[in-house]
């Protein structure tokens, strides 16, 4: 820097003041980079704010115990959120010296964790849905099967019936021989109890 190389010169007189200056610029880079990290926060947590009160109305209208979960997760997120934006004004407000940057991050960090929460309990509402939704579509499937399982089995029946005959036109047309008559006229010059 040009107030570096400007204290070679005159050490004694100017790098007192140097140093003091130097400390303000470094403090007004931090501050900035800081603040740049703080509005990219706050720009994350207006999108979690309008995601979640989607989420609200998609997964809370059920009475389920994991919309309940949902809901008090939910209600943590929120808590982490404005405890965040509650430091976030400090730190504006009053600058490094109430709240620390390392406060800020760690409230981040919190806000993530509680995300994490709230998906998973997300996915467990959701999959709580499609089950009651698969229930619902066996009872529908069910119901429209039960009128037609009478007609299935008369159906069943005339096709049994029609194969029947179909069987014994295919064996006569096979042999013509009567088959039924020699039986007959066979068993009727056995002595009783023959084949017992």
């Amino acid at each position: 820097m040009v107030g570096d190389a400007a204290t070679e010169y005159d050490s004694t007189h100017a790098t007192l003041p140097w140093a003091g200056i130097r400390c303000v610029l470094q403090i007004t880079v931090n501050d900035s980079d800081r603040l740049g990290v703080l509005v990219e926060g706050l720009a994350r947590i207006a999108e979690l704010i309008c995601r979640y009160a989607v989420v609200e109305g998609i997964y809370l209208q059920g009475k389920s115990q994991a919309a309940r979960n949902l809901e008090s997760v939910l209600v943590k997120l929120y808590v982490e959120i404005l405890s965040y934006l509650s430091k976030a004004k400090q730190y504006v407000e009053r600058g490094t010296a109430i709240v620390a940057e390392a406060q800020l991050d760690t409230g981040l960090n919190d806000i993530s964790k509680a995300e994490n929460d709230v998906g998973r309990c997300m996915a467990l509402v959701a999959r709580n849905d499609m089950i009651r939704s698969n229930a619902g579509l066996e009872n529908l499937i069910k119901r429209i099967d039960a009128p037609l399982q009478p007609m299935n089995f008369d159906l069943n029946n005339i096709c049994n019936n029609f194969q029947a005959s179909k069987r014994a036109s295919i064996v006569q047309w096979l042999s013509l021989e009567p088959y039924i008559e020699h039986h007959k006229q066979a068993t009727q010059g056995v002595l009783p109890g023959t084949g017992q």
